[in-house]
């Protein structure tokens, strides 16, 4: 091939690339475009500005969760026949009566809260019985707060040996839960 003819390839061949470079960056579509040339290398920057304007976040104002008051520490206390009941045996077919006191465990606050209500459970089941929650004892304090009294027929149900109690209190917005566990034989 002549020198003549390979030049005008290459230029033929240059003039189509630059043509093309030219176009492509002449054909989009983003607006407000600017292009710079520098000499005969050709580069093109395209600068995009939108259009939309963005919308403001919405300010969310939170919402104050209040912080709880802690409960005060409760105990569940047997009263002297409680502690007797437990320390010999229960006979089978007598009557008896359980007292319990709930109060309050701090030292500082120490009191008994009267006439709150207890649940009785004899080996993780509801004691038969009679329950009763009581009023205030003399100079408003409680002799007893709640009692459990089994009759002759409820003592006679429970079977000879070891048995569990448990008294629950289940607490208040103002009170803490707590309870007795302890455990009597029947003879």
């Amino acid at each position: 091939m002549p020198a003549t003819m390979k030049k005008r390839a290459i230029v033929i061949v240059a003039g189509l690339v630059l043509a093309s470079v030219v176009m492509a960056g002449c054909t989009g579509n983003a607006p407000n475009k600017t292009r710079q040339s520098s000499g005969v290398n050709q580069t093109a920057n395209v600068t995009i500005h939108p259009t939309a304007t963005p919308m403001p976040t919405p300010t969310v104002v939170p919402t104050a969760i209040p912080t709880p008051t802690p409960r005060l520490a409760t105990s569940v206390e047997g009263d002297k026949g409680v502690s007797m009941a437990l320390s010999s045996a229960i006979t089978r077919g007598r009557e008896i009566t359980l007292g319990f006191r709930v109060m309050v465990a701090d030292p500082s606050q120490i009191h008994y809260l009267c006439g709150q209500a207890v649940n009785f459970y004899i080996d993780g089941q509801p004691a038969g019985g009679k329950w009763d929650e009581s009023g205030p004892g003399p100079v408003n304090s409680c002799w007893v707060t709640a009692s459990l009294t089994l009759s002759p027929e409820d003592t006679a149900k429970l079977s000879p040996g070891t048995h569990t109690l448990k008294v629950d209190y289940a607490g208040d917005a103002e009170y803490a839960p707590s309870q007795f566990v302890g455990s009597f034989n029947v003879k």
